[in-house]
């Protein structure tokens, strides 16, 4: 088998796994909520949001599918309780 063929897929469509700094892992499911830190598309920042999906482009970076568009994760933040 080519290794060029085979296409390994990080993301989940409908979750994300978090780790927090003592290396416990969450999974979380959508939709889940999450807080605009960058102006992005029509969502300015501070306010909170619905992700739908999670998707990943071409260089496997994390999208957020937020109101049928896709964003990048880095313009949210995810605040859980472990």
């Amino acid at each position: 088998m080519d290794e060029k063929s085979i296409q390994i897929r990080y993301v989940d469509p409908f979750t994300v796994l978090v780790i927090n700094t003592k290396g416990h892992l969450r999974q979380v499911y959508a939709p889940f909520r999450v807080q605009c830190i960058y102006p992005v598309g029509q969502i300015p920042p501070d306010s909170w949001v619905y992700v739908d999906g999670v998707w990943q482009d071409k260089k496997d970076r994390l999208l957020y599918l937020v109101s049928g568009k896709l964003y990048p994760y880095w313009c949210f933040r995810l605040q859980i309780l472990f």
